[in-house]
């Protein structure tokens, strides 16, 4: 994240929109959506790849079962968590 922002212009509205313009539509149609929790959330995730000491997917995923656990997206969520070695499921579950 921090190269891409370090593109010139790329901090630029105008100039984004002209990224946005090139690239495929399904992608900007999902970049549309809430920008700012697009990012903030990207950034949390971004995190985990630094902090895995602390093993934050698992507590990424125990968060998701306890808000909304019943929602399909979350368990989508937490099998690509699973998948990217950033979550280890409980035995348990």
């Amino acid at each position: 994240m921090d190269r891409l922002l370090a593109v010139p212009r790329t901090t630029e509205p105008a100039f984004r929109e002209q990224i946005y313009d090139l690239l495929p539509p399904v992608i900007v149609h999902q970049l549309r959506r809430d920008t700012a929790a697009r990012v903030e959330l990207f950034s949390l995730v971004r995190s985990f790849e630094h902090c895995r000491h602390l093993a934050p997917g698992n507590f990424l995923a125990s968060a998701l079962e306890t808000l909304v656990g019943d929602h399909p997206t979350a368990a989508d969520v937490i099998e690509a968590l699973t998948d990217a070695g950033l979550h280890q499921p409980s035995e348990r579950r």
